[in-house]
């Protein structure tokens, strides 16, 4: 259905030349994404269309930063431009009279960012007939506000109970199983099925995790676990179930993620260096090599989907990378609130405690605060992330702090 919608340019053609939109709603963890994945990378929508880009926006909906983030995807490479006129002409120059499809992905705008929504969509109305873009929200009140047709509007429902079990039994079952016989672990698995509520995220989650576990009294345990009344905002208690069943080491591994802005992209040995200078990697033996560890580490995490892995074939350099879920990076950042300092745009301006591990920051400097004294104070802190905007005075300051093991600038200056 999808397909054919976003490949039929008359299913809702506006006359004044807007351009279209196709809206997937839902609930987090439903497969929005996965859904527009599938129509992205398929052959027919590959083959009609000139151009594709994709771009991840979540709850920060800044014009600005929309634009170059699709300039940066067209063009496979960064983009220093930073006033709006001159992001909106360079986009619509590489957009006109091409028939593209723009994905954007978990989008939240509310009806307050209308305004913003119609300049974003004013530019992209430039391309040739067929042109389209496609977005996924948690939202229907902003799936309502920029899909203006109904046949553009697609809600996501909850997988049935069956497929639930079918999903589930794919991971749990996967590669034969060892211990008790199957038909003593299915009817537990039916009813922790039953408390993922229809969520593909979880039920897939939870899946992998029964995998690793061999006998009745195991699933049993995770049935009756308490976790399943967690009040937690944002952590699905599926996923908490899957944390906490990890080694101490992994658990370190997965959550130093969380300091990387939801939707991002990293190379896997990229990631795979961080947890060694970080120490997270503890070797067997004294000869052991910590990269081919920390490989074992990253296949774990993949294995039990608290990972999702790019492929290298889709990018130029070959080489695979990995990003969390929305939700999987709401419970990461949760289990390491008191190890870990992420501020962004929204927040106001910060104080970091002085026994903070490790800080993330996407704001500019000015919110940081942060004076020579203060840094000299951080005495426990180990990693320091900062993207967005930066200065030199800023940089200087950050590479002199002696205590720090990373230091990660993904900054425009």
């Amino acid at each position: 259905m999808v397909i054919r919608t976003v490949c039929n340019k008359d299913i809702g053609k506006y006359d004044n030349g807007e351009i279209r939109v196709y809206g997937i709603w839902g609930m987090g963890g439903i497969g929005k994404t996965t859904l527009a994945q599938l129509a992205y990378n398929h052959t027919i929508v590959n083959q009609y269309f000139d151009l594709r880009c994709w771009v991840y926006v979540s709850e920060n909906f800044q014009v600005n930063e929309i634009i170059k983030k699709i300039i940066e995807s067209v063009d496979k490479s960064g983009c220093t431009l930073t006033q709006l006129d001159t992001l909106q002409a360079s986009l619509q120059s590489k957009l006109r009279e091409k028939k593209f499809l723009i994905v954007l992905d978990d989008v939240w705008a509310e009806e307050d960012e209308k305004e913003k929504w119609e300049r974003l969509s004013g530019t992209l109305s430039c391309g040739a007939e067929g042109s389209i873009v496609v977005m996924t929200t948690r939202s229907e009140r902003t799936c309502r506000m920029m899909t203006k047709v109904g046949e553009l509007r697609h809600q996501l429902g909850c997988l049935s109970e069956e497929n639930s079990w079918l999903l589930f039994k794919k991971h749990a079952f996967a590669q034969g199983r060892v211990g008790d016989d199957v038909r003593k672990l299915e009817p537990i698995g039916r009813e922790i099925v039953v408390k993922c509520k229809g969520l593909p995220l979880a039920v897939k989650t939870l899946g992998s995790l029964m995998w690793s576990k061999s006998s009745s009294n195991d699933w049993q345990r995770v049935k009756d676990s308490n976790i399943w009344n967690l009040q937690e905002n944002n952590v699905l208690p599926a996923l908490k179930l899957s944390y906490d069943n990890l080694a101490p080491h992994l658990k370190r591994c997965f959550s130093y993620f969380c300091l990387f802005p939801k939707g991002h992209e990293l190379k896997k040995d990229e990631l795979i260096l961080l947890w060694v200078a970080n120490g997270f990697i503890p070797p067997k033996e004294e000869t052991d090599n910590l990269y081919v560890i920390g490989e074992e580490f990253f296949n774990c995490l993949i294995w039990k989907s608290l990972f999702q892995v790019e492929k290298g074939n889709k990018y130029e350099d070959g080489i695979d990378r990995c990003k969390m879920h929305d939700l999987v990076h709401d419970m990461a950042r949760h289990v390491m609130k008191h190890d870990c300092l992420v501020i962004e745009p929204a927040c106001n301006e910060v104080k970091i405690p002085d026994e903070v591990l490790h800080l993330s920051s996407s704001c500019p400097d000015e919110k940081l605060n942060l004076s020579s004294e203060d840094l000299g104070k951080l005495t426990s802190l180990r990693s320091i992330f900062m993207f967005g905007e930066g200065d030199e005075g800023c940089i200087t300051q950050l590479l002199n702090h002696v205590y720090v093991r990373v230091l990660h600038l993904a900054l425009t200056m």
